[in-house]
């Protein structure tokens, strides 16, 4: 090869690898395409679920709790999908056993665990 091509060839990759250093995290952490995050942020919590960040606060925050994993607050994709369906109606919430036996007139229903 000749001397000046390799040095063009050296100087490029060079400055691949320096961009690839200086690129932001989220590149990083990207997943493999196709592959859905089962983890989500809150500002991505909110666009799955539709809404804006501040919205996703006052109306869906309060009724699915998030993952804490060091400093970061991750929502779960499907307690998520299992509160947006509960409210569509899709499913009904899940009740204590105890409310589903006194409903049938089981006399467990009172007894004390």
């Amino acid at each position: 090869m000749p001397q000046m091509q390799r040095h063009s060839l050296d100087r490029d990759a060079g400055k691949l690898c320096a961009a690839a250093m200086h690129r932001p995290m989220t590149d990083r952490r990207a997943l493999p395409a196709g592959m859905t995050p089962r983890l989500l942020s809150r500002e991505a919590a909110a666009a799955y679920c539709g809404v804006t960040p501040e919205t996703f606060e006052v109306h869906i925050r309060p009724h699915v709790r998030p993952i804490e994993i060091g400093a970061r607050r991750l929502w779960d994709i499907r307690a998520l999908n299992r509160w947006l369906d509960e409210r569509s109606g899709l499913v009904e919430a899940l009740r204590p056993i105890r409310d589903w036996l006194a409903e049938l007139g089981d006399d467990r229903a009172s007894a004390r665990r």
